[in-house]
C-alpha cells in the first residue's frame, strides 16, 4: 500500500471509495499556486495546466493573446523593479497632492 501511495494512488478511495482530503502541499510557494488555481475560472485553469505541461517539457508557454482592449491601451500586467507585479497603466501627468 505504501508504494501505491508513493505513485500517487489515492489509498483510502482504494479501500473505501471516498477521497482521502486534500493533499497539503509542499511548501509555501506551491500552496500559492494551488490557492491560485483553485481560485481560477474553468478557462483560466485549463490555461494553467496547457501552460504548466509545456513548462515542465521544457517548452516554452505559448504567448498570451492580448484582448482589444489591453492591446490599444498598452496595459495589462508587466514585472517592474523586484518582481514585483504592476497591473495596468498611468498615462499622462501624474500629480502628488501635498497636504
Amino acid at each position: 500500500m505504501a508504494a501505491f501511495s508513493a505513485a500517487g494512488v489515492d489509498v483510502l478511495y482504494v479501500l473505501t471509495g471516498e477521497r482521502s482530503g486534500a493533499h497539503p502541499a509542499h511548501d509555501a510557494a506551491e500552496q500559492v499556486l494551488l490557492d491560485s488555481y483553485r481560485r481560477c475560472s474553468a478557462q483560466a485553469r485549463q490555461h494553467l495546466i496547457q501552460t504548466a505541461a509545456l513548462l515542465a517539457a521544457g517548452l516554452p508557454p505559448a504567448p498570451a493573446k492580448k484582448s482589444a482592449a489591453a492591446a490599444g491601451s498598452g496595459g495589462g500586467q508587466s514585472v517592474v523593479g523586484d518582481n514585483a507585479i504592476q497591473i495596468g497603466s498611468v498615462t499622462g501627468k501624474a500629480r502628488i497632492k501635498s497636504k
